[in-house]
């Protein structure tokens, strides 16, 4: 039996304003800190109500009604955007103040507004003893919370905004597991080697005040920033400004086609099949003395080109296609995964556990004696359902990041080049598609960065205009590996090859650990309905 009674201000404000409830304006009111509390507290208030007998003449009886109407969907009152941004951010607060690291955050904006207006040191001695006084008021106020913070935080440890109770407790367990990493990873980061924007705000700390209260495995908690992600503009975790200052910075060019190649590939850019026959029959001068190294990619289009053609003549581009692949597991999530595998001992030794498995990997040949080096990966699927299908998003907004995270850290393992290593992924569903590049713009985020989308026509007199952007995609991410292929074999610069001491030395040196700090924490949790039996 449940013997919590509810406040008396709970039941007054829902006496007084049941009629135009606003959800939002009953959690400012009355104060409460958490999601749950709030639709906890507002249940028994409304509960208490219900239980009214309506023959009493001084009960309010379209109150009472309007209870035992409202008891069966208390959660959806508050269910909205604008309820979820308003515990985010209270969230978001404590969090930050309990690592303290909103008040370094304040001193850097107020360092920043100090800059700007330097001209008048009077008024900005001024305004640094009002900022002090501001800033020990907010810790007194956090002092105040800190007890009914901690009681949220025992409450909210699965999720810290939105309770779904399809989710079993196997995946909660593993949400926690998950944040427990997370957490750890994030307290090891040391200040000076974080990004701080020109607004002052920390990368690192709001990805960590954002995924401590995801409800799902998302790639904030292997500190992969996903520019397109709608999550960081919807609860103000990142401004416009903000990601477009993410995004520039540091970036890698795109590879741009050499003028005679873009040439012949545009040669291509016609309307009927008969046209596109005649343009591949031409003789060309790469065919009488052809050289791969620089006839290659000339090759390759006219290839693809008559590919393609084949398959509008025989119109299969208009027809449905079983999904029929094998895939491939990634080395790379696979090492990151089993790093702390042991033998057994006091405790059984695990299982090892398979990488990512992905659709296509970009490697080097495996050959099972040597070390495998992963640069990319691709995921597909036989329909489109919309850039928010289910796949789609699962595939291109968290599973391929998360790959091409794992490959990039091996890679930087390998060769700490930040400013010229990435890797590369290709989305396809039906014949949609777009890449997606992931790089290190500093020393703990990982940025993904999304191509526009390109889409092959079935209708061959759109050829030029949906094929051709297809296949210079595909020349941009061959040219992407390329690049990072080059930078990892060429030769380190030595100047003592004649000296013998480094021999000795070679067993002597560690590996810089710090030079790839880990950040990674995803486990595949699968979020899954229970199963219910009538």
């Amino acid at each position: 039996m449940n013997t919590h009674s509810p406040k008396a201000s709970i039941i007054n404000y829902i006496e007084q304003n049941y009629q135009n409830l606003d959800a939002l304006d009953f959690c400012q009111q009355m104060k409460i800190g958490f999601l749950n509390k709030a639709i906890k507290e507002f249940n028994h208030g409304v509960k208490s109500i219900a239980e009214r007998s309506l023959k009493d003449k001084n009960v309010d009886k379209n109150l009472v009604k309007w209870a035992r109407d409202v008891r069966k969907s208390v959660p959806e009152l508050f269910a909205s955007s604008t309820i979820y941004l308003h515990f985010y951010n209270i969230r978001r607060k404590n969090l930050l103040a309990a690592k303290r690291l909103l008040r370094m955050q304040e001193e850097e904006n107020f360092i920043n507004e100090q800059m700007k207006d330097n001209e008048n040191n009077v008024q900005d001695n001024e305004e640094s003893i009002e900022e002090e006084k501001k800033q020990e008021s907010d810790e007194e106020s956090q002092e105040d919370d800190k007890e009914e913070s901690q009681e949220g935080d025992k409450e909210i440890t699965y999720d810290s905004i939105y309770q779904d109770f399809r989710y079993d407790e196997a995946n909660k367990r593993k949400l926690q597991d998950l944040k427990c990493k997370f957490e750890n990873n994030f307290n090891i980061m040391r200040k000076e080697d974080k990004w701080y924007l020109s607004t002052g705000k920390c990368v690192e700390d709001e990805l960590y005040a954002f995924g401590m209260q995801c409800v799902e495995g998302h790639p904030s908690h292997s500190f992969i920033i996903d520019i397109s992600d709608k999550n960081y503009t919807k609860y103000n975790v990142f401004s416009n400004n903000e990601l477009n200052e993410i995004k520039s910075y540091n970036t890698k060019e795109r590879p741009r086609m050499d003028i005679s190649l873009r040439k012949y590939l545009n040669s291509f850019n016609k309307t009927t099949a008969d046209e596109i026959r005649r343009e591949i029959s031409k003789p060309q001068e790469f065919d009488q003395e052809y050289n791969r190294e620089f006839d290659g990619d000339f090759d390759w289009i006219r290839h693809s080109i008559y590919t393609l053609l084949r398959l509008y003549e025989s119109n299969k581009l208009k027809k449905p296609h079983r999904e029929s692949c094998q895939e491939c597991s990634s080395v790379s999530s696979s090492k990151r995964k089993n790093k702390d595998r042991l033998i057994g001992g006091i405790e059984v030794r695990e299982r090892k556990k398979m990488g990512y498995r992905c659709d296509m990997i970009f490697c080097e040949n495996r050959i099972g004696h040597d070390d495998s080096i992963e640069y990319g990966a691709s995921e597909a699927g036989k329909m489109y359902d919309g850039d928010q299908g289910t796949k789609r998003l699962e595939e291109g907004s968290k599973k391929l990041p998360e790959c091409l995270k794992d490959m990039l850290d091996y890679l930087l393992i390998k060769k700490d080049e930040r400013t010229k290593i990435q890797t590369v992924g290709f989305i396809h569903s039906g014949l949609e598609s777009f890449f997606m590049t992931a790089d290190r713009p500093k020393k703990y985020i990982t940025r993904i960065t999304k191509s526009n989308q390109v889409h092959i026509s079935n209708d061959i007199s759109n050829f030029g205009a949906t094929v051709l952007p297809a296949i210079y995609s595909a020349w941009i991410a061959k040219e992407v590996v390329k690049t990072v292929q080059a930078v990892l074999h060429e030769c380190a610069d030595r100047n003592d090859t004649e000296d013998s001491i480094w021999l000795d030395d070679y067993w002597d040196k560690e590996r810089d650990k710090d030079a790839t700090p880990e950040t990674s924490t995803s486990n595949d949790i699968r979020n899954k309905k229970i199963k219910t039996t009538k």
